[in-house]
């Protein structure tokens, strides 16, 4: 949808500056007719626009009109609709078309699903800058003609012009030279001990009704408060996973607000921790994983509230338009990976699980969707309901890129409101677990049957290591011993039919 009513050239234009270089000017009418239907979605972002934004700084002066009634009615809290500001573009004095209501009722259908107001108003400001700069330099060019002028003053206002242009685009790129990375880096900081680094992307994913959801809302409460994560029921002192308090964000896109009001207000009430602890939770906010200006509003907002443990619940529901199961999720997937590195934060985004291909997959074959997703991820947690005991989950890593996460349990405990079926208090307690499947528990037992009989073959030890622990697939037990032998941990050798044996290596 564009507009004839251009802005047209000033009615006194200065010296040398030519009228058709203002009348095609830098614009972008699509940008404009974007913030307007984006504000009309969501006018609580107003505030935030207005410090970008003003009415002039359209280009369409149709645009501009709108704008500003909408402006005047939000600053004086008339209902916002298409009917007041129809009112208030007459008191402005605007024509009949621009007051047209077809017209008005055609910018939020110009909108895209999670579209952010933000975006369009950076677009929009930009856009004005240069058509200032534009206006600048020509006013320049005619002094320059005029007697008396002096070279020097001039190139200072042209360049003072060029470094206002340039102040809010800089070079988005970083190259680092190698000797930055022979430079003192800090160590790795963690939100959760050993767990959540800052930043990163990381998954908690399982089947429907595992506690997923609830584990880590109990996570977020921990890291607000930063009380310890997981302490046992019985100890009465600080011991569990530590935390490191900072500010939470809850993306709540699977529950609704009532019952994120329900579950954080028991938490909280579990772990003891007072109302005022640093944790925000939005239910349902405009916010699309492949829609820059969503991301780029998400990051502000990360950063302005210093926040370092970003919660979404569930990948699949951000995603947007993109296809799950294709390549599409790697943009999806860019895109969070830049919130974390930009706004320095944990992600942690809450997924589903699929159905195994076959008894020997790997754990991390069951994280739903294409491989991007997987590939993307800093840490996966898989959450799996304890067969013996329905308020216990067991957690085990899938894939850690910094350090091992061996598997923990986790049981819920939680009472409800006296006559209801409502949440009064909720925490989760950590829970010892007999490891019976995870690569620590092959590699233990890999190392401990070695030394207790060097010499077995690669049957026998897959065999002996599988009566130990069932869940152990026999390609992962064979992999594992594989990896021991690569990293010098055990020797292997050839023994009877030339058959592989394996023995400890002998300390250096």
């Amino acid at each position: 949808m564009q507009s004839t009513a251009e802005r047209p050239a000033p009615a006194n234009p200065p010296s040398g500056a030519p009228r058709q270089a203002e009348r095609e000017a830098a614009h972008d009418a699509e940008a404009e007719v974007r913030l307007i239907g984006s504000l009309w979605l969501a006018p609580e972002a107003f505030g935030d626009v207005l410090r970008l934004v003003k009415g002039p700084d359209f280009y369409n002066l149709r645009h501009g009109l709108i704008f500003q009634a909408m402006v005047s009615c939000h600053e004086q809290g008339l209902p916002f609709d298409v009917v007041a500001v129809r009112g208030e573009l007459t008191r402005l004095g605007a024509d009949a078309d621009t007051t047209d209501l077809d017209f008005l009722n055609s910018f939020p259908r110009a909108v895209p699903h999670g579209a952010s107001g933000l975006f369009y108003a950076e677009t929009v400001a930009r856009c004005a800058r240069q058509r200032w700069l534009a206006t600048s330099l020509s006013r320049r060019a005619g002094e320059a003609r005029e007697p008396g002028c002096d070279p020097d003053e001039l190139a200072r206002r042209i360049v003072d012009g060029l470094e206002t242009l340039s102040a809010g685009a800089r070079d988005g790129w970083q190259v680092h030279p190698l000797a930055d990375a022979f430079a003192p880096w800090t160590d790795i900081r963690y939100v959760v001990d050993g767990l959540l680094a800052r930043p990163s992307l990381n998954v908690l994913y399982g089947p429907p009704g595992c506690f997923k959801s609830l584990l880590l809302a109990d996570l977020a409460v921990c890291v607000a408060a930063g009380a310890p994560w997981l302490r046992p029921r019985a100890s009465a002192d600080g011991s569990g996973r530590a935390t490191v308090q900072t500010p939470v964000l809850w993306l709540d896109f699977d529950n609704g607000t009532r019952r994120c009001a329900e579950r954080f207000a028991a938490l909280a009430r579990g772990h003891g921790v007072g109302q005022d602890i640093p944790l925000l939770f939005a239910s349902l906010p405009p916010f699309v994983a492949s829609d820059g200006g969503c991301i780029r509003e998400l990051i502000r907002r990360l950063k302005a509230q210093k926040t370092g443990l970003l919660a979404i619940d569930n990948l699949g529901l951000v995603s947007g338009a993109a296809d799950e199961n294709s390549c599409e999720m790697i943009g999806v997937m860019g895109a969070l990976r830049r919130v974390a590195e930009e706004a320095e934060t944990a992600v942690v985004l809450v997924h589903h699980q699929r159905k195994a291909s076959g008894f020997t997959s790997r754990k991390g074959d069951t994280l739903r969707g294409h491989s991007s997703i997987e590939a993307a991820l800093d840490l996966a947690l898989l959450v799996e309901r304890d067969e013996t005991d329905a308020d216990t989950v067991i957690v085990r890593s899938t894939k850690s890129r910094d350090t091992d996460v061996f598997p923990f349990a986790a049981t819920f405990a939680f009472k409800h409101r006296d006559g209801s079926h409502d949440l009064h208090s909720a925490t989760f307690f950590g829970t010892v677990i007999d490891d019976q499947g995870s690569d620590r528990a092959i590699r233990d037992s890999l190392l401990r049957l070695v030394e207790a009989e060097p010499g077995l073959n690669q049957g026998q030890l897959t065999d002996l290591v599988r009566g130990e622990l069932p869940d152990a697939a026999r390609d992962r037990v064979i992999g594992i011993l594989k990896a021991l032998t690569r990293k010098r941990k055990l020797v292997e050798k050839r023994g009877k039919d030339n058959a592989k044996t394996y023995c400890l290596c002998e300390p250096a």
